[in-house]
């Protein structure tokens, strides 16, 4: 009663606690964060973890949750280096970037990095473990920049930059 989708920056946070143990708070924010993730995807768009998640699945089979989840910080990381300083991408991203430092206590400029890794901790595959091969990786990034879900991506990125974040993985 009264929750909005502003709490969701306590989903990482929830999400670390059920890694260690069984917390049925927790539990329920991460149902909450999960509707609000969705309704802010059907109204603001994908973006490049999506775009390269479609792909990398139809060519190795791989859960799409894995793939973008593996893929969630080095994305991260990518779009805060391509960001115009200042611009309202670079507000949304300092704001996600904040967020992230404050479940992993680190400085915000660490927090993506920390995301990658504690996702590898946490068990979740590299996605060449995922079945894709880093001679795909060129091919991957080229149909990825032509994928729908690239459009809601915040800032413009090339194959360069996408084939960059495939060899990057932590």
């Amino acid at each position: 009663a009264g929750a909005s989708c502003s709490t969701a920056p306590n989903a990482v946070t929830a999400l670390v606690r059920l890694m260690q143990s069984e917390d049925p708070a927790s539990r329920d924010q991460m149902a909450w964060v999960s509707l609000c993730g969705g309704l802010a995807l059907s109204n603001a768009g994908l973006g490049a973890v999506h775009g390269l998640a479609g792909v990398i699945g139809g060519l190795t089979g791989a859960g799409h949750g894995a793939i973008c989840g593996a893929l969630l910080g080095p994305v991260l990381q990518m779009n805060a280096r391509l960001v115009v300083k200042g611009s309202d991408a670079d507000l949304r991203l300092t704001e996600v970037r904040s967020m992230l430092a404050a479940a992993f206590a680190v400085k915000p400029d660490q927090a993506a990095g920390a995301l990658a890794s504690w996702a590898r901790s946490a068990g979740l595959p590299k996605v060449t473990e995922l079945g894709l091969a880093p001679a795909q990786f060129e091919s991957v990034a080229q149909a990825a920049l032509l994928s729908s879900s690239m459009r809601g991506n915040p800032v413009a990125v090339s194959k360069d930059d996408l084939m960059e974040v495939l060899a990057s993985e932590p």
